[in-house]
């Protein structure tokens, strides 16, 4: 299969392959997408988490393998710098460090930061999930994202879990297939537990519990609220179309 690999600090994915089509979601900067056809200047793509959509040719290369990245980055922002060209780095990219002062983008382009990279090792857990998410705080909420740039309810998710190296899929619905066999009553929620949303037919809506009643989600902006009317934070919407909770006790002990 060939590849496109992403050199953008963000690449909307659309469902048809023209600019005025829905954004569906996004790939990010070092992703390698593998190519399933292509029309024009666009690549119908499949994404590592499954989902699919076009890609224009300028936010890409085409290449015969994956681009190969050595760190992903989970700050917010970046840039690297040289002395004629600066480029984006946004939280979750994907790049080869050739040293501890430069990385290499994946159509060969080098850059540098001021003060080097200081690579982390990450930990699965709650607090590390907690911290992670709490960094995306006033992030604009973006139909279809998943970036530090703008991100949806399902996309905060997943690249909060992506951050501390544990795949989900990418919609609400998705995620919560996913995790079906781990539903749990409210008073056993526990901070880093996932809600979902909806009605009796579809799941719309998901966020990070934070404990008790309280939650980090992306509507508007990435903020923390309530289910608890006693609360000034309360989300009376969310209390209305709240389904179920599940417990991510399992990603912790495989």
């Amino acid at each position: 299969m060939k590849h496109f690999n992403i050199n953008s600090p963000v690449a909307p994915v659309h469902s048809e392959p023209k600019f005025q089509s829905e954004m569906v979601t996004q790939a990010i900067l070092g992703e390698s997408c593998g190519v399933l056809k292509y029309h024009k200047d666009w690549r119908y793509v499949a994404q590592s988490d499954g989902y699919e959509g076009w890609i224009h040719s300028f936010y890409g290369v085409d290449a015969e393998n994956p681009y190969e990245a050595t760190h992903t980055f989970f700050d917010l922002t970046g840039s690297s710098k040289d002395l004629k060209e600066s480029r984006k780095i946004v939280y979750g990219s994907k790049c080869k460090l050739t040293n501890a002062n430069k990385l290499m983008f994946p159509d060969g382009w080098e850059g540098s930061t001021p003060n080097g990279f200081h690579p982390t090792p990450f930990t699965a857990s709650r607090d590390s999930i907690l911290r992670e998410g709490r960094k995306l705080l006033g992030v604009p909420y973006l139909w279809g994202g998943k970036s530090s740039l703008g991100i949806d309810c399902s996309g905060l998710i997943q690249i909060i879990f992506q951050s501390v190296g544990i795949k989900l899929p990418r919609d609400a619905w998705q995620q919560a297939e996913h995790f079906k066999s781990h539903k749990i009553s409210m008073d056993s929620i526990q901070p880093g537990d996932i809600l979902f949303f909806g009605d009796n037919k579809s799941i719309t809506h998901t966020a990070l519990s934070t404990g008790g009643f309280n939650f980090l989600h992306s509507q508007g902006w990435v903020k923390e609220e309530s289910l608890d009317k006693f609360q000034s934070n309360y989300n009376e919407i969310c209390f209305q179309i709240y389904r179920f909770a599940v417990s991510v006790n399992h990603l912790f002990h495989q």
